[in-house]
């Protein structure tokens, strides 16, 4: 490692985590002097910068009238490529603080100058150009700001960087769960699109969002192929063979892995994941409420999903059942999934929840089970929970704390990231929103061990960059903390709401957590207008 000098304050260049704030809430114990914690007191202003060149993080505020300056070092790491954010400070690392024209080290570059942007710096390793950055967006930008910890907001703002350049609305693709940073999934589109990407960005990034939705309908006509070929071949599941049936004109068939083509691409059982074509027919639902797609073709799409799952599921003396179909806990393939019946019983009701189920949907005593025979001993990821959200079925609604008591617990640590989302959105809505803040914070710092908070896919694997985790660490802020709901009904007890499309409407209850004393969220763009929603001390303000 190469020892560097600070040359100068212009060389500090706010451009990646850096902000100005007000720090409420518990502070961060990450910096240290004596063994004690080194932090600005709760309701103190502070300035803070991260200087990509350097990997130093300096945070500077006043004591009774005194100037404080702390520096973290971001530690490189070679075997990850990216920077390892490391728990000694300049007090640890030397016994004094790393100030102005002192050494420190190691770095990347042994020069510093006010140009670090157009030089080889580490913004180039993500192939940004100057004008990019998720600490301070661009006035015409959209952007979501926290009056609370400095580390949330930090986090908030990478992953809704990331998310922006992983995704361009003038692409003809998706987003894959990795995107490009990884080969694990090939670069092919998954539900992970739908369910977890799109949600997170289609309030504040509706023409980056709109990819999603283009994907799906250019494809159309090749899940109506997928349609036929799966007839024509006894119409398969996850155990037997339905056997021969007519073809259905209106019927449309998503593949679980999709690449450009649109058809199947996953080698194994996970091809009966048969909730899929719902999954793509809610997402478009949705972007049809927003005006992001049009009417003609989200119920296009969805007279599709539904002519499937009538093929697909068969009438029994406890309603409509799906049988042979992988869960969303992808451990199991049975019958009966909670989440993908669902999803088939909303499709065929055009789209609504009916107030009578007409199919059969698994239960044991105060609440649902995930499945069939369902041994409620421990599952990969949410799946049951699914029905509260993002599906919003009222009767799980009702009985979210009874959900979350069977299931939460059961959840293996070493599964996906957004288990931890969507119990955090659920906490949110009934009323503990302390109990959700802190799994969320414990999520996304678990989440987001290395350098520049890089999303990865599990806790134990350093593999990123995960969208779909930060799409639903995301999500818990927009729809859980702020209270933001997208449906026919709206929320209950609701400070505001605004009509959409189609019968939909967007409304707000908000569900703050102690340590955020307000969320504004910049740019919403509903219709083509934009706008600015306050969210703090119980009410709604737009602006």
């Amino acid at each position: 490692g190469q020892q560097g000098v600070i040359a100068d304050e212009r060389s500090r260049q706010v451009a990646g985590l850096g902000l100005r704030g007000e720090h409420v809430g518990r502070p961060h114990q990450q910096r240290l002097l004596d063994g004690k914690a080194v932090n600005p007191a709760i309701g103190a202003d502070y300035e803070q910068s991260l200087d990509l060149k350097t990997g130093v993080m300096t945070t500077i505020w006043k004591e009774k009238g005194v100037p404080v300056r702390i520096q973290t070092w971001l530690r490189p790491n070679r075997f990850e490529g990216v920077w390892e954010v490391q728990t000694a400070t300049g007090h640890e690392l030397s016994n004094t603080p790393v100030a102005k024209g002192e050494t420190f080290g190691p770095s990347y570059s042994e020069t510093f100058d006010a140009k670090a942007e157009g030089g080889p710096t580490l913004r180039g390793a993500f192939s940004l150009n100057g004008k990019e950055s998720f600490a301070k967006p661009d006035a015409a930008e959209s952007d979501i700001v926290i009056d609370g910890p400095v580390e949330d907001q930090q986090a908030v703002r990478a992953a809704l960087h990331y998310l922006r350049t992983s995704v361009s609305g003038e692409g003809r693709m998706g987003v894959a769960p990795m995107g490009f940073s990884s080969e694990i999934y090939n670069g092919h589109i998954f539900w992970d699109a739908d369910i977890w990407v799109f949600p997170a960005l289609t309030l504040l990034e509706p023409e980056r969002a709109a990819a999603i939705p283009k994907y799906r309908l250019a494809r159309l006509a090749q899940a109506r192929k997928n349609y036929t070929d799966w007839v024509a071949a006894g119409r398969p599941t996850g155990t037997v063979a339905l056997g021969p049936a007519a073809i259905d004109p209106d019927a449309v068939k998503f593949p679980w892995e999709s690449s450009v083509s649109g058809r199947e691409t996953t080698p194994t059982s996970s091809r009966f994941e048969d909730h899929i074509s719902g999954d793509v027919a809610f997402m478009l639902q949705q972007a049809s409420a927003l005006g992001i797609v049009s009417a003609n073709e989200a119920n296009r799409a969805l007279r599709g999903a539904a002519a499937f799952y009538r093929d697909r599921s068969a009438a029994g003396p406890k309603g409509r059942e799906l049988k042979g179909t992988m869960s969303p806990d992808e451990n199991h393939t049975g019958d009966n999934d909670l989440y993908t019946n669902l999803l088939a019983q909303w499709c065929m009701a055009n789209g609504n929840h009916p107030a009578k189920a007409s199919f059969y949907l698994p239960r044991q005593g105060e609440t649902f089970m995930t499945y069939d025979n369902d041994g409620m001993r421990g599952y990969k990821q949410a799946a049951a929970v699914l029905a509260v959200y993002p599906l919003q079925y009222p009767p799980a609604e009702r009985e979210a704390k009874e959900m979350l008591a069977r299931f939460e617990s059961k959840v293996t640590k070493n599964g996906p990231a957004m288990t931890d989302s969507i119990h955090a959105i659920i906490r949110a809505r009934i009323g503990d929103s302390e109990g959700a803040y802190k799994l969320w914070s414990e999520d996304w710092r678990d989440f987001s061990k290395t350098g520049l908070l890089l999303f990865s896919e599990k806790r134990n694997r350093p593999r990123t960059y995960f969208t779909t985790g930060a799409g639903g660490m995301l999500q818990s802020v927009l729809y859980g903390f702020c209270g933001l709901r997208i449906d026919k009904n709206t929320a209950p007890a609701g400070q505001w709401s605004r009509p959409l499309r189609n019968g939909y409407t967007l409304s707000c209850r908000p569900n703050l957590p102690k340590a955020w004393r307000s969320v504004t969220l910049k740019g919403v763009q509903l219709d083509g207008k934009r706008m600015n929603l306050r969210i703090g001390d119980g009410k709604v303000t737009v602006e």
